[in-house]
This record gives C-alpha cells, structure tokens and sequence, in this order.
C-alpha cells in the first residue's frame, strides 16, 4: 500500500508579506546601485590642479665651461747668438719694437779687429791673384801657381766672412714686430750663447688654449662662436671664435688642445696672462620642442606618452617619440604641436578624459630669450 500524501498548507494571508519583503531588497539594490553612479559621476567630473608646461622653441644646446690665461698669439724667445758682455739693451717690459730693430750689443772688440785682419789678408790675396792672373795669361807662371793664389784669395774671402758674421753676431734684432713682455739683461752683465735675453710677444691676436675631451672635441669645429668672460672685466661678454682644434690628444692630460681667438674688436686693451672663462656649445639644438623629464613619468620606454590638456580642461593621452634628455628636459621629436599644453609634474595619478585645471606653469631657462 501506498502511504498517503501529506498536504501542505498555505496560509494566505502571507503571501502579500513575501512580495512586500522582496521589494523592498530589490528598491534597496536599486538605490545602492544609483548611489554609487552618483559617487562615479561625481569623482569623474572632480577638476585636479595641476601644472603645465607650453609647448614652445626651446634651446636645449649643450655647452660646456672652461678657463684659461690670455695668450699672445706668438711670444718669440729673442737668445744670444754669442757669448760676451751686453753693452747696451735699450728696451724694457711694455716697449713695443718693429721687426729688424736692435733689442741688444755685446762687446765685439775682439771680433771687429778680427775683422779688420782678415780684410787686410784678403786685399793682399786679391793682389796676388791679380798679377798671378796676368803672369799665367804670359806664361810667366805655371798654372799650379795661379791656382794656389786663387785659393788663397778664396781663403782669404771666407776669414771676411767668418768674422763679418761673429761681429753681427753682436747686435740682436727683434725677429719680429711685437711687444716687449720680459726682459732677463742688464748692461754689463756676462751672456753664454744661447741664454734668453728678451721674450716678445706678438698682440696682433690674443689667444686662450684650453684642454677638451676626446668626447667633445669632435663636435667643435673652427669658426664656431664663444662666449668669453673676464674676471678682470665684470660684467662683460668678449666676442670670440675656435681658431683651430689641435689634431691629436696632450699624452700627459689626454684632452684635446682647442685655441680659441679673441675676436673683439676692443680686445687689445686685454692682457696676456689674465683669467678668462668659455662657454663652448658643443652639441647646438636650439628652437627644439621640449618638456619636462618629469611629464613622461607615467610612460614607459616601450610606450612613451604625454597628457596633453584640450580644450574643455580634459586629459588626451598623446603618444610622442622622445629625443635626447638635457637638464632635466627631453627633446620631443614627434607628436607635439607648438602652443600646445602639457602636464609637466606628477602624470602617474592622473588618467585620460579627467578634467583638470591649471595651477602653475614650468619654464625652461631659454624661455623669453
């Protein structure tokens, strides 16, 4: 046999209590689900300070800072063909002298009564030669003995010389036009041959050597300009130009020699020996587009990009190709515009599309040059 079913009851005075309760949980899901929209809309629409950067021309050149002592473009060291005793030196520290003037005479007694003998010998010899040239032409003399007094006059003209030349030896001449910078003789004073009697400069050009190293001598190229600064003229830029770049490196520094003129029209009242500061720019990228190295943050290597700021205050994620990074700024080579705007600081906290406001702008150094 079957059991018998059992019967379920329904009260019906419940059921109303049922629908009432699950609409109440599905009003309360409604209302939770419209309060976090509104709390959505509400972050989405929230405006953030933040700080940009125009996109404008910038100079982004590279330039490095030297010192170095004024030079004379030639200093010559004027030394003694001889030795003896200085008899007259008329020039001091500061005169300026032309070329062939007499800087210096030694006492060439000696020498000129040298001289004097060998002028004597010589006129004998030249007589000599002449009756033995006429006797030969007769055949009164043997031609060995026309060629012996014809040596003898040769003989004779090389003592003239010998002595002529040590008696010149006697008068220094200034090799060339220049100033006086040193002088090392006082008249009366004993010299050896050789010894170093006047330094003279030539300041037709004023010259500064400076040491640059094998990284940035091949970016330096002659005629590039340079910005010369004196500390004993305060407050004054020279103008100047990279004379020549000396083809191989100092073994001892290992820096590349570069000569860089002065080629200031004032510059003769410089001078030789005072400090001078360079500027050299060595890698020149001026009128470039740039940003701070601060705005790509939020990029990657793989993926770099920028916020640009639209119209309507909102964000555009714009992808950009970087250039090279100077100064805490990096070259934008693609995907800018000029007048543009930028997020320049703190790109990681925001995102695409949220609005922003501007509450400062970055500058760059060359801004407004």
């Amino acid at each position: 046999m079957r059991p018998p079913l059992r019967k379920t009851r329904i009260v019906q005075g419940s059921r109303p209590a049922v629908v009432a309760m699950v609409a109440m949980v599905a009003l309360s899901g409604c209302r939770d689900e419209e309060a976090r929209m509104a709390e959505a809309t509400v972050q989405e629409e929230r405006v953030t300070s933040v700080a940009v950067v125009e996109v404008v021309p910038r100079d982004l050149s590279r330039e490095i800072e030297l010192s170095g002592s004024i030079e004379p473009i030639r200093e010559i060291r004027v030394a003694a063909r001889m030795g003896g005793i200085v008899r007259a030196a008329p020039h001091e520290e500061g005169d300026r002298v032309t070329g062939g003037q007499i800087l210096a005479r030694f006492d060439v007694s000696e020498e000129e009564a040298e001289l004097r003998r060998a002028r004597a010998i010589l006129e004998e010899a030249e007589r000599s030669y002449d009756r033995a040239r006429e006797l030969v032409a007769q055949e009164l003399v043997s031609a060995s003995e026309y060629e012996s007094a014809r040596a003898s006059r040769a003989v004779a003209e090389s003592e003239v010389q010998l002595w002529e030349t040590r008696a010149d030896f006697g008068v220094v001449r200034a090799p060339a036009s220049g100033v006086v910078t040193a002088r090392f003789v006082e008249v009366g004073e004993g010299v050896a041959s050789g010894d170093v009697l006047f330094h003279l400069a030539d300041l037709s050009l004023l010259v500064i050597r400076v040491g640059v190293s094998d990284v940035d001598a091949p970016q330096l190229s002659e005629g590039a300009p340079v910005d010369v600064r004196i500390d004993a003229s305060p407050g004054r830029s020279w103008e100047a130009e990279i004379r020549r770049v000396f083809p191989s490196a100092d073994p001892d520094s290992r820096l590349v020699p570069v000569e860089v003129a002065l080629t200031d029209p004032e510059h003769r009242v410089l001078r030789p020996g005072s400090l001078a500061r360079l500027r050299i720019s060595v890698d020149p990228r001026a009128g470039v587009l740039a940003v701070p190295n601060e705005a790509l943050l939020a990029s990657t290597p793989d993926d770099p990009f920028l916020y640009v700021i639209d119209g309507e205050g909102r964000l555009q994620r714009r992808a950009v190709v970087p250039g090279v990074s100077r100064r805490d700024w990096t070259e934008i080579l693609e995907g800018l515009d000029e007048g543009e705007r930028v997020v320049g600081s703190n790109p990681a906290v925001l995102a695409e599309g949220q609005r922003v406001q501007v509450a400062g702008t970055l500058t760059h150094p060359s801004d407004g040059n």
